[in-house]
C-alpha cells in the first residue's frame, strides 16, 4: 500500500505490513491548489447548452421559413 497526496509526493508506504489485518493510517492534508475550474465554474457548459439552443431554434425558424416561401411561389 501507499498514500500519495495531489502532487504525486509519497505520503507513507505500507512496506512491511502483513496481510493479517494491520493497515496504514496516515494523515492526508485535503486541502488541492487551486485550478480554473473552481474560479469558473460550469459557465463553459452551460454557455454551450445555450448556443445549442439558440441555434436549434434558429434553425427550426429557417426551416419554416423556407417552407412558407416555397408555398407562397408555388400558389398561381
Amino acid at each position: 500500500s501507499i498514500v500519495v497526496d495531489g502532487y504525486g509526493r509519497t505520503l507513507a508506504t505500507g512496506e512491511g505490513l502483513a496481510a493479517d489485518g494491520n493497515y496504514l493510517l496516515v494523515d492526508v492534508p485535503t486541502s488541492s491548489p487551486t485550478t480554473l475550474y473552481p474560479v469558473i465554474g460550469d459557465v463553459v457548459g452551460i454557455v454551450a447548452t445555450v448556443g445549442l439552443v439558440v441555434l436549434a431554434v434558429y434553425a427550426l425558424l429557417a426551416s419554416r421559413r423556407q417552407d412558407m416561401v416555397e408555398t407562397a411561389v408555388a400558389m398561381p
